[in-house]
């Protein structure tokens, strides 16, 4: 594996995305993953500049990143306390939270990605939509890929 293509799955595992501003590298997330991932950055800055001006099919606008496990672990636990209060078993507390903010987490990438598409001129829409599934695919195999761009089409046709 090469440093660029580490580099891309730690931040991508980090929460983190990258892009260039000129002649910087544009870094976004949770401020401890960025400072976490910054010093790899700096060591290794022509290259990611390379990658990042010049994307290689398998790197994507379009990233399912995971949460920022600190945080969701905390929230987590507090809504395994509410259930539990309102009289939901232990167990039941547990499969129930964990859905919730796993549909949750979902529900904030979908939207994520819609504001991208629909930040475009209509008519650069559908080779947006085209990478969403090609970026989808990779994650998650062809079928959910077309109905996940199906599904994202349909959305942006309704609320554009």
């Amino acid at each position: 594996m090469s440093a660029v293509t580490a580099i891309l799955e730690q931040a991508r595992h980090l929460g983190v995305s990258l892009g260039v501003a000129g002649d910087k590298i544009k870094v976004k997330g949770p401020k401890r993953a960025v400072e976490e991932i910054l010093p790899v950055l700096r060591e290794h800055k022509p290259e990611m500049m390379a990658a990042l001006a010049n994307p290689s099919p398998t790197l994507s606008i379009f990233q399912w990143l995971p949460l920022d496990q600190e945080n969701a672990q905390e929230a987590l636990e507090e809504r395994i306390g509410i259930l539990m209060a309102d009289g939901m078993p232990e167990a039941e507390a547990v499969r129930e939270a964990g859905w919730q903010r796993e549909r949750g987490r979902c529900w904030r990438q979908f939207q994520s990605h819609a504001k991208i598409i629909m930040g475009v001129p209509e008519q650069d829409q559908g080779a947006l939509l085209d990478e969403y599934r090609q970026a989808a695919a990779e994650i998650f195999g062809q079928e959910m890929a077309v109905y996940l761009a199906k599904t994202m089409a349909a959305w942006v046709e309704k609320t554009t």
